[in-house]
């Protein structure tokens, strides 16, 4: 049977009894909009299968999306003494530039960082590219981006762990 839990707060994952390995799928918080018609950059993604040890606790970190006119903030999961890290986008530029999107860090088995936030045209839409779709909730990390006078916030990261049981 395969198991899934989501964490959208940080916290701890502890392995259950018997249980030797596990997939993170990795998600940083996204950049907020600024006031100057730039989109949020949205969260890196990282997917990690690893060994784990049955009934250990494991640090989760899920990151913030960015407050108005600020960046994403990482997610991550730390397994022994390795890190898994998401990071969040950055914050769109008053200038009409988007935000960079954020960095994958070095350990995982799929690394993907997050794309740049975008600039809305003259007819108010906002343009922008989709993280890859092969994550479910590719949406979570998330675009910002102003509507009117309005500065939309970023969206939070999240952090899923499944297993076999």
């Amino acid at each position: 049977t395969v198991r899934v839990e989501g964490f959208t707060a940080s916290g701890t994952w502890t392995a259950p009894s018997g249980v030797t390995r596990a997939k993170f799928t990795i998600v940083g918080g996204g950049g907020s909009g600024s006031s100057g018609d730039g989109a949020g950059g949205s969260g890196a993604t990282v997917i990690a299968s690893v060994a784990v040890t049955p009934t250990t606790a494991y640090s989760v970190t899920v990151g913030a999306g960015g407050s108005v006119n600020h960046a994403g903030s990482t997610s991550s999961v730390v397994i022994g003494a390795t890190t898994y890290s998401a990071g969040g986008g950055g914050t769109g530029h008053s200038a009409g530039a988007g935000g960079t999107g954020g960095t994958a860090g070095a350990n995982g088995d799929i690394k993907l960082d997050g794309r740049d936030g975008r600039r809305f045209t003259t007819n108010g839409h906002m343009q922008f590219e989709t993280p890859a779709p092969i994550i479910s909730h590719y949406g979570t990390g998330g675009y910002a981006a102003q509507s009117g006078s309005a500065v939309g916030a970023g969206i939070d990261g999240i952090v899923l762990v499944e297993w076999m049981e």
